[in-house]
């Protein structure tokens, strides 16, 4: 992948959550309407309902300093959440339709790691790709049962691959040093 391939395709990640938080802002704008402005919008929880009464956007910040921003399908299952940890860590969280497992998870550590991991329809992380504290990208495969199967890494700039079997037991390495 070329590295504007890879520009465009964070672009257009960085294009939806924008569009996510303005989504998110339009409903907090949209709430008050109709109404007499009389200051600031302040508490630690805003909850958003739709025509039924079923809640559909949760925003709020936590005693433990997380904030979050949760959107709500027909049925109360959250699909997607904004995160911020109180050290700084930003995630996205999107579930899937059904069992309400996290399927995908998009982040930045407080540490300034980047990553992405994909779960299948049990919550288990399956890849997972990232950039270690050094600069240099991974990706790692694991099987069902969460174990790390397969790693690709770059280090030093040279390129490392590491299969392990079931057990964890290293199966098969290149470069062979």
């Amino acid at each position: 992948m070329t590295t504007e391939q890879r520009l465009e395709r964070e672009n257009r990640w960085m294009r939806r959550i924008g569009a996510v938080g303005v989504a998110v802002a339009a409903a907090v704008f949209l709430v008050g309407q109709g109404k007499e402005a009389t200051g600031d919008l302040e508490g630690s929880r805003l909850v958003l309902r739709d025509g039924n009464g079923q809640k559909r956007v949760d925003i709020g910040a936590e005693v433990d300093g997380k904030t979050f921003a949760a959107l709500l399908d027909s049925r109360g299952e959250t699909r997607l959440t904004l995160m911020v940890s109180r050290e700084g860590s930003a995630g996205i969280a999107i579930s899937g339709a059904e069992q309400d497992k996290q399927r995908l998870d998009l982040g930045v550590l407080a540490s300034e790691k980047p990553f992405a991991a994909m779960s299948d329809a049990n919550g288990e992380q399956r890849l997972i790709l990232g950039v270690l504290a050094d600069g240099q990208p991974f990706v790692t495969l694991s099987d069902a049962d969460g174990n790390q199967r397969a790693k690709l890494a770059l280090l030093d700039g040279a390129p490392r691959i590491r299969m392990k079997d079931s057990k964890g037991r290293l199966i098969w390495k290149a470069p062979n040093d």
